[in-house]
């Protein structure tokens, strides 16, 4: 449960990471 829960975070944080990046490369997001 722990380890799972910790992934979780962990993915979420890369995937706002990766959100952010993206927006901000392209600058403009449909």
């Amino acid at each position: 449960m722990l380890s799972l829960n910790k992934f979780v975070c962990l993915n979420i944080l890369f995937y706002c990471s990766f959100d952010l990046g993206s927006v901000a490369d392209s600058g403009t997001n449909s």
